[in-house]
């Protein structure tokens, strides 16, 4: 007969497996080989979780607050071809909002607690590709073609939102 495999993948922290029973849980890079095509489909859901952080800094919103270093360490650990850490910066920096307020926590960024921007409105996003400055700034409103800062524009976003 035949038979119809399926599989589904979650990305959960790690503390929250500790309150959990004990499973056959192990990091993929120790799984044994798998019948069929089940190393494949391992391997698929692998691909497409390395994906979605390729260019974001948690859409699985694991973490909640971090500093850059924390963030890049906790990329490092799904992908270990993360960005080089100056691209790192570049390409995560424009989507974080830093938080004042939050518990200073170790790494090489000590200037930015940072917090996801999409936590605000999630279509807002700032990605790399649209900003119309190179380096990142608290404005940018002297760059042609750009309509303000990112704080600017996001604060205009809710305002209109809650009218």
């Amino acid at each position: 007969g035949w038979v119809l495999s399926v599989a589904h993948f979650a990305l959960v922290n790690e503390h929250a497996l500790d309150a959990l029973p004990p499973r056959d849980i192990r990091p993929v890079e120790d799984l044994p080989r798998l019948d069929y095509d089940h190393s494949a489909m391992i391997e698929r859901a692998l691909l497409a979780l390395r994906k979605q952080y390729l260019d974001t800094p948690d859409p699985w919103r694991i973490l909640e607050h971090f500093t850059l270093g924390e963030l890049r360490a906790f990329h490092e650990r799904i992908d270990p071809g993360t960005h080089l850490r100056d691209t790192f910066r570049r390409v995560m920096e424009p989507q974080l909002i830093e938080v004042v307020d939050a518990p200073r926590t170790s790494g090489w960024s000590k200037t930015c607690n940072c917090s996801m921007r999409s936590t605000v409105i999630p279509s807002l996003l700032v990605s790399p590709r649209r900003m119309a400055c190179s380096r990142v700034s608290p404005s940018c409103t002297n760059v042609p073609g750009n309509r303000g800062s990112v704080p600017e524009l996001v604060s205009r976003a809710t305002q209109s939102r809650s009218r």
